[in-house]
């Protein structure tokens, strides 16, 4: 890349940073011109990779570019649910042995999915590394590979709001004991994250975990992070809701803020 300024400023325009690296010759943006100079990239991107993913299992290390897989570093237990971009698998770190909770999102096939599932990943990174909470999913790490890009968190939950509100095998005293609790720890989770100018945009059962006896916010691939904008409102079509627990004005695309957020919150604490 040195000497083509030209080809940074358009991957930075695209929303690439070196966190999509490795690319393959599918995905690979089309800044990058001539058949010649799209192969030398591709070979010369492995200088700058991680051969080894050890530090995949580590709190605070800064994020991976992986020359091999990383699924080689986790034995993968079960799947803990998908969702339209990614899946998230219960794993363990073959080195350290904890256990975590590993978000998996394809990399494209085609430039255009590549540039989706890259804004997600980065929107969901970028909140959790801003985030410390005892009511919000924790972020260890993050990596990309060839054929993915992933987070890897803690705690890995029991289950989801969702199963927890309808399951047969919980004692309903305890189920109501632990949701009269819910309502305050949801309403502080919430608030920390406006505190912190984060909207999350997609508060639902199936986004709130629960683990020994405590809730836990989780999927910010749709947030929206507004500390460099002068306010919270944004307006335009509005992507990644769920209708059920939406306002109305985020069904309308109309503007939209924080409120959307306590509306949400409102329909999860109606179903409690």
């Amino acid at each position: 890349m040195i000497g083509c300024r030209e080809v940074v400023e358009e991957f930075v325009q695209q929303g690439y940073s070196d966190l999509a690296l490795p690319y393959t010759a599918a995905n690979l943006p089309e800044a990058v011109k001539g058949e010649k100079a799209r192969r030398q990239f591709l070979d010369l991107q492995y200088y700058v990779l991680t051969p080894h993913a050890q530090n995949l299992e580590k709190e605070g290390e800064p994020h991976q570019n992986i020359e091999g897989s990383a699924d080689d570093y986790f034995l993968t237990i079960k799947e803990l649910g998908h969702g339209s971009f990614g899946q998230v698998d219960h794993v363990v770190g073959r080195l350290s042995l904890e256990h975590f909770a590993r978000k998996r999102i394809p990399r494209g096939k085609t430039l255009k999915r590549d540039q989706q599932a890259m804004r997600s990943f980065q929107n969901e990174l970028k909140a959790l590394k801003s985030l410390s909470h005892r009511h919000l999913v924790k972020l260890v790490s993050s990596y990309s590979d060839r054929s993915w890009v992933g987070l890897i968190m803690q705690p890995v939950a029991e289950c989801n709001f969702e199963l927890f509100l309808s399951a047969e095998d919980i004692n309903e005293i305890d189920r109501q004991t632990c949701i009269r609790r819910f309502f305050g720890c949801l309403a502080t989770a919430v608030d920390y994250l406006h505190q912190h100018q984060i909207r999350h945009k997609d508060i639902k059962p199936a986004n709130i975990l629960v683990n020994n006896r405590a809730v836990l916010l989780t999927d910010f691939g749709t947030s929206h992070n507004w500390s460099d904008d002068t306010r919270s409102t944004s307006n335009g079509t509005s992507m990644g809701f769920t209708k059920r627990y939406c306002a109305p004005e985020v069904a309308g695309c109309g503007s939209r803020n924080q409120s959307g957020d306590v509306w949400s919150l409102g329909c999860v604490f109606l179903e409690m």
